[in-house]
């Protein structure tokens, strides 16, 4: 990208890339040097937009849509292939993740979404709060069948409270 804004010769910078890409231990396969090539102009103009932005004082993000319109963008498989980035580095990093992390990350974040304060997830936390309330009905001397109305549960369920067998 940095020789494409001094030689806008796509020809030139053709020859100069694959010249450097044949220097390389294991270069790159020659479709990706041509995709590189191809965005080389939409990148230019990306990053020279981007630029005057900055200098401008805007807020600029590199968003969807500028991924989108220009430049050549590899995917975290790709980079992580390429780079042999291990699953424990993986662990370490914000956002070149594979597929395997990302779906860990989000049962880790779902987990704790589930859970209140106290640790429990809403149905333990429902148990907690029925087991609670037929105690204390049964301490205010109501029968069985009379605290499964209040409550809201079956009578077999309250004598079973009541008698430490949950």
């Amino acid at each position: 990208y940095w020789k494409g804004i001094y030689i806008r010769d796509m020809e030139a910078l053709s020859s100069i890339v694959y010249e450097l890409n044949d220097r390389f231990i294991e270069p790159l396969k020659q479709s990706e040097v041509d995709a590189m090539i191809r965005s080389v102009d939409r990148a230019i103009e990306k990053f020279i937009d981007y630029e005057q932005g900055l200098r401008s004082g805007e807020d600029k993000r590199v968003s969807r849509k500028m991924k989108e319109r220009g430049g050549y963008w590899y995917t975290n498989e790709t980079l992580i292939d390429m780079l042999d980035i291990t699953e424990e580095e993986q662990r370490h990093l914000k956002t070149i993740i594979g597929t395997n992390e990302k779906y860990q990350r989000n049962n880790i974040r779902r987990r704790k979404e589930r859970r209140n304060e106290a640790g429990l997830t809403m149905r333990e936390q429902q148990k907690k709060d029925n087991i609670k309330a037929v105690k204390e009905l049964a301490a205010k001397g109501l029968n069985q069948s009379e605290i499964a109305k209040e409550v809201g549960l079956h009578q077999s369920n309250v004598s079973r409270i009541l008698n430490n067998k949950y």
